[in-house]
């Protein structure tokens, strides 16, 4: 995602397209990743041409080697992408669709603009759940009722730009959303996008030893 009024300026008003943006030594600074080590490693991995879920060490190591190209031109791996582009510190970063969402309410990023890069991308999923041996399964039951209700749920989507599971919200959702393809992208673009696997074991051991190693 990036400020067009910063970044678009720079490169002539041409659209940004490619994960490469956030490897631009121009924007020095002023560049963000979030704080999550498979989404960022599946961002190294979408440019290298790599599976976003490898467990391969030797791919592992080269999007590592790219990551540690990336980090000097980077103001920080963020947890508060929103805060950071409002007050300006960020131009561009990754982030998640529904801050996207968020920043557009605020006058200083209403024109920031969300890019699915071409090489790929994270499509995520928000859940309810209740846990094994929660102590309050039906009071926990009702609350997703209540959140599956048309309106409720048509007003969560509204909000943070999220879409729900339930149909009946459909008509209920602000046509703005229904029909950005950013937040609704068509089927060939949401067919090409990659689920993240929850990591286990040696697999997530593999990560989490190369994250410490590039954010120490």
């Amino acid at each position: 995602m990036d400020d067009r009024d910063r970044v678009e300026s720079e490169e002539g008003r041409q659209e940004i397209t490619s994960w490469e943006a956030l490897w631009n030594e121009k924007y020095k600074g002023k560049l963000g990743m979030l704080s999550d080590q498979q989404e960022v490693f599946a961002a190294g991995g979408f440019r290298l041409g790599y599976p976003p879920n490898t467990t391969d060490e030797t791919q592992l190591d080269a999007i590592l080697a790219l990551l540690k190209e990336q980090k000097p031109l980077l103001r920080d791996y963020t947890e508060d992408d929103i805060g950071d582009m409002i007050s300006g510190q960020l131009w561009a970063t990754q982030a998640w669709s529904g801050d996207w969402v968020q920043m557009t309410y605020d006058p200083a990023t209403e024109n920031a603009k969300y890019v699915i890069p071409k090489e790929g991308a994270i499509r995520g999923s928000d859940v309810m759940v209740v846990l094994s041996g929660a102590k309050h399964p039906i009071a926990a039951h009702l609350w997703i009722d209540f959140n599956l209700d048309a309106e409720v749920s048509a007003a969560n989507s509204n909000y943070i730009g999220y879409m729900g599971p339930n149909a009946a919200a459909q008509t209920l959702i602000d046509p703005n959303i229904l029909s950005n393809p950013n937040l609704n992208p068509d089927a060939g673009v949401y067919d090409s996008l990659a689920h993240l696997v929850s990591l286990e074991g040696d697999d997530l051991d593999k990560y989490t030893k190369r994250w410490t190693e590039l954010t120490s």
